[in-house]
């Protein structure tokens, strides 16, 4: 198949933020008269506390004592933010740029110094935009996949990520079985995307991957298993933490979806899997789309095609959702700007139904 997404999330560590309560939205009427219990599980929708800097990623690179001081004053509650950046093979970072980052009333800027990356916030209307562009970001667009500083898979990522907490579980982890219907949802416009400069990149770029250069957006569930590994064949498939994808645009040539683009299942280096489902919304330039994501029906898909991939039994009652992640995977050189507004991350259950209570 042309799409080989081999291990999208190497270096995305499942980081845990501030634990807080959710909010709680009014309950709604169901068809039978019944009324659910609506638990809000996003925090901080507006990004109302800013983004926390980025601190790692496959490189590791780090932030020094003044960047972060600089990222303190500019906004006081970045020690509260539950949002926070996650980079992979940054070479332009944000935290080398002294005016990052910068506020102006609601409204929130980071950039890197020359301005391959650049994310907005505007508290006040809860729009964010991110704009990339990767010809500035590692050697010019391309050989990502040479090592660097001893590590592998330098393929630029900027994304953020939001660890979740489920109020209603005494250990806050959101269990599958602890809502009827859950549901990640938000407003999505791609305002530009095309291919830069090299246009495509040389051969033998990628050494002995078979990956075409390729630009893609998704939304992801980072779940993680339960307790230690089950004892038994050390070779088993039982993946510690599974990244499934809902891609909203992935294109090799930048400016349009690609039709062929068809589910798919690999290994992550760290003990994981990542799955990227058919079931999605293909958003198209200068077009407004609402993206719905079933959280429960993404993570059993993704357990069930690893089970018949791999002919095990695993059951995704093991995995509990840990995070969130929303943002850019590119290989190769390519300029894009998207914008996203109403995020909610919503948990309906019923009165007959319980959360797990993580004992």
């Amino acid at each position: 198949m042309r799409f080989a997404l081999l291990a999208v999330a190497v270096g995305l560590a499942c980081i845990g933020g501030p634990s807080a309560d959710a909010e709680q939205a009014p309950a709604d009427a169901t068809e039978d008269g019944g009324a659910p219990r609506v638990t809000q599980l996003l925090r901080e929708p507006r990004f109302e506390n800013g983004v926390r800097p980025p601190s790692n990623g496959a490189n590791a690179l780090g932030m020094g004592a003044d960047a972060l001081d600089r990222w303190r004053k500019a906004l006081p509650s970045i020690a509260d933010a539950s949002w926070r950046f996650v980079t992979v093979a940054e070479s332009t970072r944000l935290n080398d740029n002294p005016d990052t980052p910068g506020v102006t009333g609601e409204k929130t800027v980071y950039a890197s110094l020359d301005g391959s990356k650049r994310f907005e916030t505007d508290a006040e209307t809860g729009v964010c935009r991110f704009v990339f562009d990767t010809e500035k970001e590692w050697r010019n667009g391309c050989n990502l996949s040479l090592p660097v500083d001893g590590h592998e898979w330098n393929w630029p990522h900027f994304l953020l990520e939001q660890a979740i907490v489920d109020p209603n579980a005494e250990d806050g982890k959101l269990r599958l079985t602890a809502y009827q219907d859950l549901e990640l949802r938000f407003d999505a416009e791609l305002r530009h995307s095309a291919k830069g400069e090299p246009a495509q990149c040389p051969p033998g770029t990628w050494g002995d991957q078979r990956i075409p250069d390729h630009c893609l957006f998704y939304a992801a569930l980072v779940m993680t298993r339960e307790g230690d590994r089950p004892v038994g064949d050390p070779d088993a498939v039982n993946p510690e933490r599974i990244y499934a994808l809902y891609p909203l645009f992935y294109s090799n040539g930048g400016e349009r979806y690609d039709e062929d683009c068809v589910p798919w299942l690999g290994d992550d280096p760290a003990h994981a899997a990542v799955y990227f489902t058919p079931n999605h919304v293909c958003i198209e330039q200068r077009t407004r789309f609402e993206v719905p994501i079933d959280a429960i029906g993404l993570a059993r898909e993704a357990v069930a095609a690893i089970n018949q991939r791999h002919a095990v039994g695993l059951s995704a009652d093991d995995y509990v959702i840990g995070s969130i992640l929303i943002g850019w995977e590119i290989w190769g050189a390519y300029q894009t700007d998207i914008q996203l507004s109403d995020f909610s991350f919503e948990g309906r259950r019923y009165q007959t139904q319980h959360a797990a209570s993580g004992d």
